[in-house]
């Protein structure tokens, strides 16, 4: 049995002049969570943040050097992150080499024009290459000189083709 008197009604409420338990009352509503937006990580990685020395930086671009300083720190989770990133990388750049070399050769193969040192590229096949182009050779551009357009890469591969249709003609 209980030694101290319930002060409560029938109702099971709190008697006039008792103090309840909870001092502070019901608690507020919460208000609803935002819902997600998907331009919301790029405005976030894209907010210019200033630096004590006064220079700007992104905070992807931060995000990024810190990530690769904790792998560098030994931080195991890192280093498996950055190492699927670069497997990724280059995994995408050699498939977009054999890519783009299977597109040229399909294209100098299946051209009647190509003799015609007159003949034009057509203007989508030179814009592709082009974007082909930038995207293989970004991480190394002493590889690959500017003066090499898709049209002159064309021609290069023109004097090849018809070269090794001359010596087997030849034999």
């Amino acid at each position: 049995m209980r030694s101290r008197k319930v002060k409560r009604d029938k109702g099971g409420r709190w008697q006039k002049g008792t103090p309840s338990p909870n001092s502070k009352g019901r608690p507020k509503r919460k208000k609803p969570a935002r819902p997600f937006d998907l331009t919301d990580p790029r405005d976030f990685l894209n907010q210019q943040v200033v630096m004590k020395d006064g220079t700007t930086k992104f905070r992807g671009e931060l995000l990024q050097l810190k990530i690769f300083e904790d792998a560098m720190k030994g931080k195991v989770t890192n280093q498996r992150y950055l190492q699927k990133r670069f497997d990724e990388a280059m995994t995408a750049s050699a498939w977009l080499s054999f890519e783009y070399g299977q597109l040229v050769l399909k294209w100098i193969i299946n051209n009647e024009n190509l003799a015609d040192p007159n003949y034009k590229v057509p203007p989508d096949l030179v814009s592709l290459m082009s974007r082909w182009h930038v995207l293989l050779h970004r991480e190394n551009p002493e590889q690959f000189p500017d003066h090499m357009t898709p049209e002159h890469m064309i021609d290069v591969f023109r004097e090849r083709h018809w070269r090794k249709k001359k010596q087997a003609a030849r034999r």
